[in-house]
């Protein structure tokens, strides 16, 4: 179910995210990123996962913000757009992985079954599987330097014994 919030219906969305579970995304349509990604969100409609737990597709112009009094909100104007956020009752999740139908509706049916499951996207798990370096080996070179004191000294001796 694909809803879309404007001006005519932002009371809608008080009633859906006290009654539903829902995706939802905060774009523009200035925004080339979530242009790009125009055709993946609305293929969220056809997800048969979605359909059978009633997940509700919701799209916001990012102007509507500052009328909606929800932390998706909130966040979505400081992190910028696009943003995208599962909401189950009272909990809201970010996504962060591909822009694709598949990989948003598998991260909310995750989140909708076992909200406290730890999720890391493969990039994060991947550098959490590289080997740590060496403790013992330094992280750069240290390049003693010689002193100059030696003939700085000489040279103000020299000086001082030409002015007498």
């Amino acid at each position: 179910m694909h809803i879309e919030i404007s001006s005519d219906n932002v009371n809608q969305f008080d009633n859906l995210v006290n009654t539903r579970d829902m995706l939802i995304r905060y774009h523009s349509p200035n925004c080339g990123h979530c242009l790009a990604m125009e055709n993946e969100w609305k293929a969220l409609d056809d997800e048969q996962s979605l359909k059978e737990k009633n997940v509700a597709i919701v799209d916001i112009d990012i102007g509507m913000a500052y009328t909606i009094n929800h932390p998706s909100a909130k966040t979505a104007l400081v992190q910028g757009v696009p943003s995208i956020y599962f909401i189950k009752k009272n909990q809201m999740f970010e996504y962060s992985g591909e822009r694709k139908a598949k990989k948003i509706a598998e991260f909310a049916i995750v989140r909708l079954e076992n909200p406290s499951a730890d999720i890391v996207e493969p990039a994060i798990q991947s550098y959490i599987a590289m080997p740590k370096e060496k403790e013992n080996k330094p992280k750069h070179k240290t390049v003693k330097r010689r002193s100059k004191s030696k003939s700085k000294s000489k040279s103000k001796s020299k000086s001082k014994s030409k002015s007498k």
